[in-house]
Formats: structure tokens, C-alpha cells, sequence
């Protein structure tokens, strides 16, 4: 029977791999469209706190997700199952058990690979879609 870390991990690795193939190919172009005007592209808007380093194209961003996922896979890798319930700071500053920390980034990449899907879909059906909507104002 696995240990919970290992579940952890399997999830963790699971979730990342959705996230991965849903990343493969794509161009800066598709990394900087919005689907409408002020929408959140791919790439989110530029972030305000100057500590952080946003990716700048596709590529970049690609390699920021795959060395985030190296660095948590091998903390996980790292830890017991009585390490779980061990408080962790979260990057916002409440201190959370291990294990929900873990889970709560699992969710996050399930989420935001769901997005990025949705706006793939989007971007690689832009021209069907544009020609298929009435001119603002127009009625149908």
C-alpha cells in the first residue's frame, strides 16, 4: 500500500504532467493573446512586486514551471509521511499543515492546466470564433 507522501507525489506529478502537455508547443505568440480585450492571457499581466521575475516568453515560462516542478518534487521526495503535519509557512505568510500546503499547489496546477487548455482552445479556434460574432451592437 502506498504512504501518503507517495500518493502526494503521484498526484503532484499527475497534475504537473496535465499541466506539461498542455504547454507543449506553444509560441509567445499564444503566451501573450487574450481571448477579449483586458482578459488574462496565458501569461498573467505584469506583477507588481519587483522580487519576482515573471517569465518574459513561452520558453521562460515553460522552464520556470519545470524547475518549480523539480524543486517540489524533490522536497517531497525529502519527506516522511509524519512530516505532514508538520506547520509550513505558505507563501503568503499562514502557517498551514505540509500536507495541505502540497495539496493546495496540486489544486493549483489542475486548475490553472484547465485554463490554459480552455485558452489554447480559444486561441486555436480564434478565426472561427471572430468570424462567428456579430459586430458590437449588431443584432442577430
Amino acid at each position: 500500500m502506498p504512504t501518503a507522501t507517495q500518493l502526494l507525489a503521484d498526484q503532484l506529478d499527475e497534475a504537473y504532467r496535465g499541466v506539461r502537455e498542455r504547454v507543449d508547443g506553444l509560441t509567445d505568440e499564444e503566451f501573450f493573446w487574450q481571448p477579449v480585450p483586458d482578459c488574462g492571457p496565458v501569461r498573467p499581466r505584469p506583477l507588481t512586486w519587483p522580487e519576482i521575475d515573471s517569465a518574459h516568453t513561452a520558453a521562460d515560462a515553460i522552464a520556470m514551471l519545470e524547475r518549480g516542478q523539480q524543486l517540489l518534487a524533490s522536497a517531497l521526495a525529502g519527506l516522511a509521511d509524519s512530516d505532514l503535519d508538520a506547520p509550513r509557512m505558505t507563501n503568503w505568510g499562514e502557517e498551514w499543515p505540509t500536507w495541505r500546503v502540497l495539496w493546495t499547489l496540486i489544486d493549483h496546477d489542475l486548475h490553472h492546466g484547465g485554463e490554459i487548455g480552455v485558452l489554447r482552445d480559444l486561441y486555436r479556434e480564434r478565426n472561427i470564433i471572430t468570424a462567428s460574432v456579430p459586430a458590437s451592437g449588431a443584432r442577430a
